[in-house]
């Protein structure tokens, strides 16, 4: 897995139905039914972040949402 922009990752998310909860500083919590991530708002997400990120999200979304 290879690092993805921030913006490139939000319009992902939005058109899945995420929706942002709230902004702290620079990362922004996403939340869709009972699954909740953590999104900083950098240049780049980096791979190891990507992979928490798609794994928090699985649940609601299906293990391939992020292929």
């Amino acid at each position: 897995m290879k690092e993805i922009r921030y913006r490139e990752l939000a319009r992902l998310l939005r058109r899945l139905g995420v929706e942002k909860v709230r902004t702290v500083g620079s990362h922004e919590v996403w939340k869709i039914g009972d699954c909740q991530t953590v999104v900083p708002r950098h240049g780049a997400v980096a791979p190891g972040t990507l992979r928490k990120i798609r794994d928090q999200l699985a649940p609601c979304l299906g293990e391939d949402w992020l292929k």
